[in-house]
């Protein structure tokens, strides 16, 4: 067992639970928080009663929080290998990471599924380019986007299912990607107006790689952190 002090960079919605992930303050690594692990090794999300139980609220904790956390040990797979299980102990909050320091977090390297003209461009990762003999080195990126270099912009579009999906519409190296917001909390400030569609000045992203969708046989990406900045 061992413990982090760690960024929280990431609260998302994930099946019906919650997705926590962010870096460690002192190595700058990425970390997946997982909850539990089921009899087959796969990942269950946080529900509401364990985060209550770990950082003191049900909604999780909110982005730039910081806190030390005790782990039992790395339980990465092919498409997240930032996993890391948490031994399930109550959290120690350590405070906020102030705006001006935000930079000393971002990734300077665009990871290949965003970027690159040819494995970058679509909204998702085929399960035949990321495969357990095809694995990713990381999953998740956090970088500021602004309007003059990237073309910010929140809109919605509706599934197959006739469920509205808020989503995030940027370029990276001339590619428009059109990702799917599952923070939480920006989530529900949408649905409740409190933060309306259009384009953004600037924003801190943080986008990560889901595990596989069965239906479309495919890893989505995803913005599973974001801060718009005014």
């Amino acid at each position: 067992m061992h413990s982090r002090d760690i960024a929280i960079l990431a609260n998302s919605r994930k099946y019906g639970g919650h997705c926590i992930a962010g870096k460690d303050i002192k190595t700058g690594e990425w970390i997946r928080l997982i909850s539990k692990l089921d009899s087959s090794g796969n990942t269950i999300p946080f529900t509401n009663s364990d985060l209550a139980k770990v950082c003191g609220n049900g909604n999780g904790p909110s982005l730039f929080s910081c806190f030390r956390i005790n782990f039992k040990g790395k339980c990465g797979i092919y498409c997240q290998p930032e996993n890391e299980l948490i031994d399930g102990e109550p959290w120690q909050i350590l405070g906020y990471i102030p705006t001006e320091q935000l930079p000393l977090l971002e990734d300077q390297i665009y990871p290949c599924w965003l970027g690159d003209p040819d494995y970058g461009k679509m909204d998702r990762i085929p399960f035949s380019d990321c495969n357990p003999q095809s694995p990713l080195s990381r999953s998740l990126l956090f970088k500021k986007l602004t309007a003059g270099e990237h073309q910010l912009e929140i809109s919605h579009k509706e599934t197959m299912h006739g469920r509205i999906q808020y989503v995030l519409k940027f370029y990276i190296n001339v590619t428009l990607y059109s990702l799917v917001i599952t923070d939480i909390s920006v989530e529900n400030a949408l649905i409740k107006k409190a933060l309306h569609e259009g384009q953004l000045s600037s924003a801190y992203v943080t986008m990560g790689v889901g595990q596989i969708y069965k239906e479309m046989n495919s890893h989505y990406k995803l913005v599973v952190g974001l801060a718009p900045l005014k």
